[in-house]
């Protein structure tokens, strides 16, 4: 598995040119192979841990508060070699194929990773998420309002 965090993507809703900081944007490794390798860090971050220096990750909300450190646009990398979008769809007999740029993250409560066709309440400091095509199998699938007995 690897996974990057990128303030450099094109069209990524965190990409910016430098953070609150001053730092210039860039992309870093997040998980090499399976390992946890690098991490998203501000200057602060950088300092009191002796991770070396920031990669551009501070944000204030306005210019009346101090900038904390924020998430970048993290995405799951294809393989090297990996499949098209049509190649795992085809063996895939009942399913739910989720296209779209609404909400994949973790529940309200964190217990459960969640896909929706809704939008999630707005943030002050937006990020994207990315992935490449993926089949997921033996996963949950909940309807929430029959979930909470409406």
């Amino acid at each position: 598995m690897h996974v990057t965090g990128d303030r450099t993507a094109p069209h990524g809703l965190a990409t910016v040119g430098y953070d609150d900081e001053g730092v210039a944007a860039q992309s870093w490794d997040l998980i090499t192979g399976g390992v946890l390798t690098g991490y998203q860090l501000d200057r602060r971050i950088a300092r009191l841990r002796g991770l070396g220096r920031s990669n551009g990750c501070a944000f204030a909300d306005s210019p009346g508060h101090m900038p904390i450190q924020r998430m970048a646009n993290v995405s799951l990398q294809a393989a090297a070699g990996g499949l098209d979008t049509a190649s795992p769809i085809g063996g895939v007999e009942n399913g739910i194929y989720v296209v779209g740029d609404k909400s994949w993250s973790i529940d309200m409560q964190r217990y459960n990773f969640q896909f929706t066709g809704q939008g999630q309440p707005g943030q002050v400091a937006p990020v994207s998420h990315g992935c490449p095509a993926a089949v997921l199998r033996g996963v949950r699938i909940l309807n929430a309002a029959q979930e909470a007995g409406a």
